[in-house]
């Protein structure tokens, strides 16, 4: 369980960074100093370093931007000086070389002989990788990693089918129904995995070290599991459908470019109103004249604070899909994404301490965007808008 909550926070960053328009961090000087050490050693073992700086004498088409790609089918192979932000049924980057970080999500993301100065974070029905980067983070259905697997510090995996080959230079965490650990395979730290049997690992495989966590899980627990998210995801989907095609308020909000900034007010806003109502309801309540209507007021507060969590994955879903300017069908991406952000965080109540703090943030951001929505606007705003 711990594997899966550790890949589920890690997507939750990839969503958050979506959202926020990361920009890549530059390498420290001695980070910098230690690779290219690292590199000679390599290149003596007959291992390919990953780049350090783009090559200028080549011809190969470079993008000196962060990337923002959401298509049916996408296809990257050029050299792109900044961070891949990629969205859609099929994923690939083909030789592709990325001074920066990778996040993709898609059906099939298929990432081969690729150069990434960064981490990689993906997630999809079928992933495959084969190539170099820093730290890859995965998640689907069935995650191979190949032979030309170059990982210079950590893999963590999560999916029903993880097949493992390559060198990886630090440790591998996964989760998986099924891992099977190719000959030749290289982790020159710790390999620690959960599952529901222990895999037979080759002695031809140079690992460190390796533990093993055996998980039993009872039918009737991924039922109820299913069940929870299905109905996360139907809740999220009827509040998207609402606040896009009913409440045409909800547009019109007012919002800036400083997202971080506009979601602090908003659980501002939501911290007041998680106090103010439960306030007025007990002054009612004990007055007797408005008791009926204390009682009114108390179900609201429980319904308020049932959908908060997914209004604040729609408006999560709603930034990423304007700061990727995705005009076309623009309304069912905001609503497909919403429900991916919701079941993320739903996913994340489940890790201690952290999951709280998540779901009280999330949901007090909902609160003060309900309250926006509820209160009459300002003059000023309504001539903005």
């Amino acid at each position: 369980m711990k594997k899966r909550i550790g890949i589920l926070f890690l997507l939750m960053m990839m969503v958050a960074t979506f959202a926020f328009a990361a920009y890549p961090e530059d390498l420290e000087n001695q980070e910098l100093e230690n690779l290219e050490g690292d590199s000679v050693q390599t290149e003596e073992d007959g291992i390919e370093p990953i780049s350090l700086q783009p090559d200028e004498e080549t011809n190969v088409n470079v993008t000196d931007s962060d990337v923002y790609l959401s298509e049916n089918t996408v296809n990257i192979t050029e050299v792109i000086n900044g961070n891949v932000y990629a969205m859609g049924k099929d994923v690939k980057l083909d030789h592709a070389v990325v001074y920066g970080n990778v996040f993709a999500m898609g059906e099939n993301v298929d990432i081969s002989n690729a150069e990434i100065n960064g981490s990689v974070y993906v997630m999809g029905s079928s992933v495959k990788f084969s190539g170099t980067a820093y730290d890859v983070y995965a998640m689907g259905e069935q995650v191979d990693f190949a032979q030309e697997t170059y990982i210079w510090r950590d893999i963590k995996a999560f999916g029903n089918r993880v097949n493992l080959n390559g060198s990886i230079y630090r440790n591998v965490d996964i989760g998986a129904n099924e891992l099977n650990v190719a000959n030749k395979t290289m982790i020159e730290g710790k390999l620690e995995y959960t599952s529901e049997k222990e895999t037979v690992i080759s002695e031809d495989a140079h690992i460190g070290d390796v533990q093993f966590h055996q998980e039993k899980m009872k039918e009737e627990d991924h039922k109820n599991y299913v069940f929870e998210a299905a109905t996360k995801a139907f809740k999220t989907l009827v509040i998207a459908l609402i606040l896009l095609f009913v409440i045409t308020k909800f547009s019109n909000l007012k919002r800036t470019e400083n997202i971080a900034m506009d979601f602090v007010k908003d659980a501002g806003k939501g911290i007041i109103a998680f106090c103010v109502f439960p306030i007025i309801a007990v002054i009612l309540l004990i007055t007797g004249i408005g008791s009926s209507l204390g009682v009114m007021t108390v179900f609201f507060y429980v319904i308020l604070l049932y959908i908060a969590m997914s209004l604040t994955a729609v408006e999560i879903a709603n930034r990423i899909v304007s700061k990727m300017q995705m005009e076309n069908q623009k309304n069912a991406k905001i609503i497909g994404i919403a429900i991916l952000v919701s079941l993320v965080i739903w996913g994340l109540g489940f890790v201690p301490v952290l999951g709280v703090i998540v779901q009280i943030v999330a949901g007090l951001i909902g609160l003060g965007i309900l309250a926006s929505i509820l209160l009459p606007m300002k003059k000023e705003e309504i001539n903005e808008n």
